[in-house]
């Protein structure tokens, strides 16, 4: 009897086991892989604000030194900007990683991530218009500078005509607005434009279709420089205005909004492993009560058939008292 009851604990005991192994085991791995999911979100968000700091870096590279290139004037292209849209797709490929990430964990970041995408797409259109400005604004021979300095040059070559002096004024006041980005220089060349006008205007000793062509190339500088002085001012790039600033206040709200991301996505990934924690502490608990139940079950049942086994052992004594005393007293005559 005994050895049926070991057996049955024994069975019931080594069942129980494995099964709780089998189960840990499974939630333990689901747990892992739950939590490595979350943790991606963060490590996602993190590498978008990586990407977006390199992109800055990249495109202040791009200003210090393409906007001076001659060679990228030439061709409109560019390393710096290969690298720069590289980082873009880089980028919007890991928003949209980020989204799906989240809708997996139902994490409801949704409209964040989809806002902060639209917002990069904002500053990437930016970035783009700020370099078609650029390219029709020039340097040195291309674009309007190159145009402006082509009428400087024939002017230069008429000197005798409308004076030395004047010529070396204009580009002077060109070149120290171009340098010092203060309206008071733009003021100063239209002055001077316009009081050269007016002398070789009044001037009966020059020949009139001389007169006609230098007014003409002098006029035909005067735009070009207004234009020069219209995309410095739209450009901003060396006083930090127009199109550079609303471009570096994308970055800044861009950053923020990641910054932003970054802690509600903190908030919700720690909170969502904290109850996967209590969970698991739960499915302990539940696995020790479980293992409880088996045991008490049989020792109820041990219990049971002692009692049993006491009960009949108790009735056979009863029994045999009544013959035990024949005996008994049979054995003390025969004494």
């Amino acid at each position: 009897m005994f050895n049926t009851i070991k057996r049955k604990i024994f069975i019931v005991l080594l069942s129980f086991v494995f099964c709780t192994v089998i189960i840990s085991a499974i939630a333990f791995n689901y747990f892992v892989r739950q939590r490595d999911s979350l943790s991606e979100i963060n490590q996602k968000s993190e590498n978008i604000q990586m990407l977006l700091l390199r992109d800055m870096h990249v495109m202040h590279q791009f200003f210090e030194s393409e906007t001076i290139n001659p060679e990228f004037f030439e061709t409109g292209k560019s390393g710096i900007i290969t690298t720069h849209r590289g980082i873009c797709e880089n980028i919007i490929r890991s928003c949209e990683e980020l989204n799906a990430a989240q809708k997996i964990n139902a994490l409801a970041l949704g409209d964040s991530i989809v806002n902060l995408k639209l917002s990069f797409l904002v500053y990437t259109e930016m970035v783009d218009n700020m370099i078609r400005q650029i390219l029709k604004r020039g340097f040195k021979d291309y674009g309007v500078e190159g145009n402006m300095r082509g009428y400087a040059h024939k002017l230069e070559t008429n000197s005798e005509t409308i004076g030395l002096i004047n010529i070396l004024q204009l580009r002077r006041h060109e070149k120290d607005f171009i340098i010092r980005q203060e309206e008071n220089y733009v003021l100063k060349h239209a002055a001077l434009v316009k009081k050269i006008k007016s002398e070789l205007g009044a001037n009966t000793q020059k020949n009139e279709q001389k007169k006609f062509e230098v007014l003409q190339t002098l006029t035909n500088y005067n735009v070009e420089f207004v234009k020069l002085v219209s995309f410095e001012k739209k450009l901003g790039l060396r006083n930090y205005g127009g199109l550079k600033k609303e471009m570096d206040t994308k970055c800044i709200s861009i950053e923020s909004s990641l910054s932003l991301l970054q802690e509600v996505s903190e908030k919700k990934v720690n909170s969502a492993i904290f109850k996967m924690e209590l969970f698991y502490i739960f499915l302990g608990l539940v696995f020790i009560l479980a293992s409880l139940l088996p045991i008490v079950f049989i020792s109820r049942k041990v219990s049971r058939s002692f009692q049993v086994t006491d009960a009949n052992e108790d009735n056979e004594q009863q029994i045999d008292l009544p013959n035990q005393g024949t005996n008994f007293k049979r054995m003390v005559s025969a004494i």
